[in-house]
């Protein structure tokens, strides 16, 4: 066979196949550990850092976190792609496990598997600010989004709304059981105080409360209708 042709075969090859194709290692028989969280440990530490021993010639790694197991999976907590042997994540209290994919672009090889464990931490000492609407607001607006500081080891959050006050309670105008710390609520004309209540499995935490009071006259140059009662419209979390 001519020269020419052989080189222009050689170099078709090379091209269709990529350079890095052609020259990454095989990593699919390669073992490698995984630090922390190590394998069944209790903790009380819901930031957990995720470590794991460098493969060398893996480009990324696909750390993957199931709960309770990889055999009787209940919820895909993450599956994300990372270049680093490290990744920070936030669970909540519960039994998870997880494992580590190395790869490159011809190939791919598994961790074990490691179980942890993450016990409810007491939150009852714990203060968090409330963030909007802020204390004594006076808005034209009807919705209002209702935030909050995250509260670390809390599992989930009950927000109630009341008219006119704690304290002369006239109506129970919100109490909603949320995971996330936003919830936007439509409300109507009138006087308000709202807080909330972190909690979790052994423990809870209580907000101090804020005043907010709706009044669509302030800005408004168009009639309103007003209904009677103040009715409850959670419009999305």
């Amino acid at each position: 066979m001519n020269k020419k042709y052989l080189l222009l075969i050689t170099l078709c090859i090379f091209i269709y196949l990529g350079c890095d194709d052609i020259f990454e290692e095989d990593i699919s028989e390669k073992k490698f550990n995984l630090y922390a969280p190590s394998d069944n440990i209790t903790t009380t530490e819901v930031n957990q850092t995720f470590w794991w021993q460098e493969v060398e010639d893996a480009t990324h790694y696909a750390l993957q976190i199931v709960s309770p197991s990889f055999q009787s999976i209940e919820k895909l907590v993450l599956d994300s792609t990372v270049t680093e042997n490290q990744f920070d994540y936030t669970l909540n209290e519960g039994t998870y496990q997880w494992r580590v994919k190395a790869l490159n672009n011809i190939s791919y090889t598994y961790s074990d598997t490691n179980t942890f464990i993450i016990e409810s931490t007491d939150i009852s000492g714990v203060n968090f600010d409330l963030l909007s609407p802020t204390n004594n607001l006076q808005s034209p607006d009807t919705v209002q989004s209702f935030s909050w500081e995250n509260v670390t080891g809390a599992t989930e959050y009950d927000l109630r709304i009341v008219s006119p006050s704690f304290s002369s309670m006239e109506e129970l105008v919100v109490d909603t059981i949320i995971n996330d710390q936003q919830i936007s609520i439509l409300l109507y004309n009138g006087s308000y105080e709202w807080r909330v209540k972190a909690s979790n499995s052994i423990s809870e935490t209580i907000s101090d409360t804020n005043t907010v009071v709706i009044d669509t006259t302030l800005t408004s140059k168009y009639d309103m209708f007003e209904p009677e009662n103040h009715k409850l419209n959670i419009l999305y979390g």
